[in-house]
């Protein structure tokens, strides 16, 4: 029996110890899975779109913005009355597109751009750990392209209607200041939104937002004329000199928008 247990295995278990170091080593050899070509391109856009968030913004030109308000910003005391009435914020609940978070962004934006310290440190020849270094020393902010964008996006969620300053403790002349914010953060090339983009086409191409043709300006005159409404057709501005101008807004005028 001892000597049956010392015998070496016999049939396919005697082939398994025959088994050269090549065909172990190629056994062995881990299954490396072959990555979809879009999938690495995904990737790649990912480690790109993140590297760009992190780059440091452009600098937001405030120079055209009044001085008195940009004093106003100061007074404002997040006491959050604003969001109580505003009708942007009964519709989408975050925090980012009300007026005091928007205050807020804002003054985090000034601070590492236009700050004491964040001018100096932008013109300061040291290298960029050690100016890193005093960021954080001094709670100087990075302000970076990411930051800019959200901030960007929540000033365009705003739809201006004035509710904020009527119901302000402060008075805050809030509509005039995101509008002057919008410029500032457009001239610095943040603007304007992808969603914006055929908007800005159109106004090139047609004078107006809809894609109306520019003869549909005037088909209003004709239909009135033809009901009644108008005695003589209006004399065009080009051939005299009036004392009088109509001016009508742009809505009422075209076809698609009725009388």
């Amino acid at each position: 029996m001892d000597r049956a247990d010392d015998d070496p295995p016999q049939g396919g278990s005697r082939a398994m110890m025959e088994v050269t170091p090549m065909e172990v080593t190629e056994q062995a050899a881990p299954q490396t899975p072959q990555q979809d070509p879009s999938q690495q391109a995904g990737t790649s856009q990912e480690q790109t779109a993140a590297t760009e968030g992190l780059k440091e913004a452009k600098v937001i030109p405030i120079s055209k913005i009044p001085i008195s308000r940009l004093i106003q910003l100061d007074a404002c005391t997040r006491c959050g009355e604003c969001l109580n009435w505003c009708p942007v914020y009964d519709q989408d609940r975050r925090e980012d597109i009300i007026p005091r978070t928007k205050v807020r962004d804002f003054y985090r934006i000034i601070r590492g751009q236009h700050g004491l310290l964040a001018s100096l440190l932008r013109r300061s020849p040291l290298p960029e750990p050690m100016r890193e270094f005093l960021r954080k020393i001094f709670g100087v902010p990075v302000v970076t392209e990411e930051m800019v964008k959200k901030f960007a996006l929540n000033l365009y969620e705003c739809s201006t209607c004035g509710q904020c300053q009527v119901v302000c403790p402060a008075n805050i002349d809030t509509v005039n200041i995101w509008e002057g914010l919008r410029e500032a953060v457009v001239s610095a090339g943040y603007g304007p939104l992808p969603r914006q983009m055929p908007l800005v086409k159109s106004v090139k191409a047609y004078d107006n937002p809809w894609q109306q043709p520019r003869q549909g300006r005037t088909k209003w005159i004709r239909r009135a004329k033809k009901e009644g409404l108008l005695k003589e057709l209006p004399r065009e501005i080009k051939k005299n000199r009036p004392k009088i101008l109509l001016f009508l807004a742009l809505p009422s005028m075209m076809p698609m928008s009725g009388r």
